[in-house]
């Protein structure tokens, strides 16, 4: 199995005097022998904390949805998410792809029973976001027909912010698709209606 591995250290003084690039480094590299996964690439951010521009980490993931590699490897999870939400929905992410999720320091492979754990969590918030969503699906669908209005079937929505963010990160169309549910064709004929171009 190819996997990837992503290492981050916050400041300058940490990178010396914490978890060093080198020691995270060294760290997965022995995880991945012991495993005998094939690490093929090492996505670095250093000197750059969680809420700054975190340049390695959108590779990391574009890399990995871009199906050039199986999972993904860090030394502890504080390293890979900025907030506890955007964790959890990455982790979710690679789940829902297919892909491999592997945390060191806390042990956590999503094959394990600390693993499946986290999913059946990560899938419990889910279902409770799908069924307000769902919720408020219906009450907007029952006021319309009280107010007279033709319903028809919706377009998917596609928050553009989300897009653009990710696009200027350099992700690619079919990463991005797949972080926000939608299907590669269909992303990329709205884009290309609402831009005018492919991007």
């Amino acid at each position: 199995m190819k996997v990837v591995g992503y290492v981050r250290v916050s400041t300058r003084k940490q990178a010396k005097e914490g978890h060093s690039i080198e020691y995270q480094i060294e760290e997965i590299k022995r995880f991945c022998e012991y495993k005998k996964l094939e690490l093929v690439k090492i996505f670095k951010d250093e000197g750059v904390s969680a809420f700054k521009e975190r340049k390695g980490f959108y590779k990391c993931l574009n890399y990995v949805f871009d199906d050039k590699a199986d999972g993904v490897v860090v030394y502890e999870l504080s390293r890979f998410g900025r907030s506890t939400i955007e964790l959890l929905t990455t982790i979710e992410k690679l789940n829902t792809n297919g892909k491999r999720f592997y945390s060191i320091k806390e042990n956590i492979d999503l094959t394990s029973k600390e693993g499946k754990l986290l999913l059946q969590l990560l899938s419990a918030i889910a279902e409770y976001e799908r069924a307000v969503t769902l919720e408020r699906i219906a009450a907007g669908r029952e006021y319309a027909i009280k107010q007279g209005k033709k319903i028809g079937r919706p377009r998917k929505k596609i928050d553009w912010k989300q897009v653009e963010f990710y696009r200027n990160r350099g992700l690619s169309f079919n990463a991005i698709a797949k972080i926000i549910n939608v299907t590669t064709p269909t992303l990329i004929k709205r884009y290309k209606e609402r831009y005018g171009v492919e991007g």
